[in-house]
């Protein structure tokens, strides 16, 4: 067998997002051709693979989970439209969380979760989503479902597109079942195989998250039938929730005003503090923080800065924008240029 090797590289790309493209490289360094069997990518639960820029068979089992996520909700929607009992019972299911939402403490908790917790509460909301879905995860569920609520016989749109969905479905796992015959790829010597993966994970709310990524490759000289596995890792750092960090940016702004102002207030901290509120002072700081904590990686001063995005580069930001507001409006005008 030749020498193969295989890496995992980040693109570039925006660090505050929480999709990541990752370009997998297969090298042949030897001096025969070799032939590309199986490539699959390893990701964690959480994490939604979302484009596949390659011509191998993950493209296929990609595109098969989407059309298996399709057949699911167009169940549902059957289900809703044309059963009245399910009807009445997922509008109940509704009202009774709108009623736990819009309660007294249902309504803040809700907003604690959005800000705080979002990844907690959009599980929950998913959770009453399937306890009314019927979840297809095979061509053999989507048969069962297709004859179970007798689609086969009904004339209605979304009976008709269940029907092709399905048979896309069935191409595609006689497509995968087939795929140890075939060769995805030949890799000549001194050449290379490339793919792109998309990924979009989940962020926590206040700090970082890294997920590991793996991808898997089977590979065999053109002319015997040893096969080699290959495998190649990569770890991805995702960004808290920007709006929880801009929340506690204008937090902290707020919190460098008061400790500026107590310095110069010579007893007469809430005094100094209506003024800064009647005359509209008290917002300048909350308002420079936000801009610059979301863009502070841009500039010069970011490059030089070496924490990560986090709760806690969001408070030192906004604590340093309340307590030099006029010397950051000054440098701001400064590079305006005279009005």
């Amino acid at each position: 067998m030749g020498t193969i090797s295989c890496r995992l590289d980040e693109q570039l790309a925006d660090k505050r997002s929480n999709q990541v493209a990752l370009r997998l490289q297969i090298d042949n360094a030897s001096a025969s051709p070799i032939r590309l069997l199986r490539v699959a990518a390893r990701v964690p639960d959480q994490v939604r693979l979302i484009e596949v820029r390659d011509r191998s068979l993950t493209a296929a089992t990609a595109r098969r989970i989407a059309i298996l996520e399709e057949l699911t909700r167009l169940l549902h929607n059957h289900l809703l439209f044309r059963s009245k009992s399910f009807q009445t019972q997922w509008v109940e299911r509704q009202l009774e969380l709108m009623r736990e939402i819009f309660s007294p403490s249902g309504f803040l908790r809700f907003y604690f979760f959005l800000l705080f917790r979002r990844r907690v509460w959009q599980e929950r909301l998913k959770r009453n989503f399937e306890t009314f879905a019927f979840q297809i995860d095979s061509l053999e569920d989507a048969r069962n479902a297709s004859v179970r609520w007798t689609l086969p016989q009904d004339p209605t749109p979304f009976a008709e597109l269940f029907a092709a969905k399905v048979d896309q479905l069935e191409r595609l796992d006689g497509l995968l079942h087939d795929a140890d015959k075939r060769t995805l790829a030949v890799i000549e010597p001194g050449s290379y195989y490339a793919a792109t993966y998309v990924l979009e994970c989940p962020r926590r709310s206040v700090e970082s998250q890294k997920y590991q990524v793996s991808v898997e490759a089977a590979c065999e000289d053109a002319g015997s039938a040893t096969v080699q596995q290959v495998s190649t890792t990569a770890t991805i750092q995702i960004s808290p929730s920007p709006i929880a960090l801009s929340v506690i940016a204008i937090f902290g702004a707020l919190l460098g005003t008061m400790i500026d102002i107590a310095f110069v207030a010579n007893g007469n901290f809430w005094n100094a503090i209506a003024n800064s509120v009647s005359n509209g002072k008290i917002i300048i700081a909350p308002g420079l923080a936000l801009v610059l904590f979301n863009v502070y990686e841009y500039t010069s001063i970011g490059k030089n800065f070496t924490m990560t995005i986090s709760w806690r580069s969001a408070l030192l930001i906004g604590t340093l924008c309340g307590l030099a507001e006029d010397r950051i409006l000054a440098a701001l005008k400064a590079f305006l240029g005279p009005s």
